[in-house]
């Protein structure tokens, strides 16, 4: 069984050969490579191709080399690596994190054991500032319970890391699947797996679970994600995505539109950090003012949407649970 790994480049020097080394050393060697540079103005794709045509692991597997002319962020890298895949599954690797050397094999192990899966999760280990993985020991080996994975995919109890991740790395994807559902990533924005999450979490027929630790995640001092002169832009981008994808359809799935509501009230109240908390105050009042309004959302969601926009003392969440029946 093939598998195309698909790795975006941009600015990621310090990280790439790291990267390139945990693929090179996988146990599983049917596997097609397809590194994209999105335009990265260093050395990270020079690189990482002088290390593959130099190391002797890199013989029994193919490799596929793209570049784009410009610049077009994370889900255009990743969307321009899909429409070239060859292999039956996918695999989304960013190049600052790195492999098992297992990993690969015992996720084909699990596809193999289930025919047809439309994804295979591995378990994720953190290698910055805290070290975490997911708890999946309670998890089944494989469901095909279409409610159960809905309520993990949609889950607000990240806590205790028992949802399932958002993320798309550390995925395999069948990639008939992934192309037949048109699951391509949103371009020109961040936090696209978070955007991507609503656009996938009602195709999954099927999953099977790895329990053992097959990707560690890098979190990066220097990242969009850590730097706090970005963070203003991250929680607006946020706070567009859950709109975006609460007003496309206003008779959506109500376990979705809470989630959405839960999520943009978490964001609102989570800005300890930015440098201008007003923006992100009333971008998100305008969002509640125009739910509220909206005469499309069921009046359960408009009153949520009211109430949200009191003082922070004055909400309860089991309220605004309550105006939002069977969401629990």
């Amino acid at each position: 069984m093939l598998i195309s790994i698909i790795i975006p480049i941009y600015k990621v020097e310090p990280y790439i050969i790291r990267c390139i080394d945990s693929v090179l050393n996988q146990t599983y060697r049917e596997l097609e490579v397809i590194l994209v540079d999105d335009c990265s103005p260093d050395r990270s794709m020079a690189m990482a191709q002088e290390y593959i045509e130099t190391s002797p692991l890199s013989k029994d597997l193919q490799f596929v080399y793209l570049k784009h002319e410009k610049n077009r962020g994370l889900s255009a890298a990743r969307n321009t690596g899909v429409e070239v895949a060859k292999g039956e599954y996918i695999f989304f690797l960013d190049s600052d994190d790195e492999l098992e050397y297992y990993c690969i094999d015992y996720l084909v192990k699990l596809a193999e054991k289930y025919k047809n899966v439309d994804i295979v999760q591995g378990n994720i280990q953190n290698i910055g500032d805290d070290v975490w993985n997911f708890n999946f020991s309670n998890y089944p080996e494989f469901t095909n319970n279409k409610q159960w994975i809905k309520q993990k995919l949609l889950s607000i109890e990240i806590d205790n890391m028992e949802s399932i991740p958002s993320t798309s790395w550390n995925k395999l994807f069948r990639t008939n699947w992934f192309v037949s559902n048109h699951l391509f990533f949103k371009e020109g924005i961040i936090h696209e797996d978070e955007h991507w999450r609503f656009m996938y979490w009602d195709k999954v027929s099927s999953i099977a679970f790895c329990k053992e630790t097959t990707y560690r995640y890098l979190i990066r001092n220097n990242s969009i994600m850590t730097k706090e002169k970005y963070k203003d832009n991250s929680y607006l981008n946020k706070l567009n995505i859950y709109k975006e994808v609460l007003l496309k359809d206003p008779h959506q799935d109500k376990d979705v539109i809470r989630k959405l509501l839960y999520l943009l009230y978490a964001t609102r109240y989570d800005t300890r950090n930015v440098e201008n908390p007003h923006l992100i105050i009333n971008s998100f009042n305008a969002i509640m003012h125009e739910i509220s309004k909206n005469r499309e959302f069921d009046r359960s969601v408009r009153l949520s949407a009211n109430y949200m926009l009191l003082p922070f003392k004055l909400v309860k969440w089991r309220i605004i649970s309550h105006l939002l029946p069977n969401c629990s």
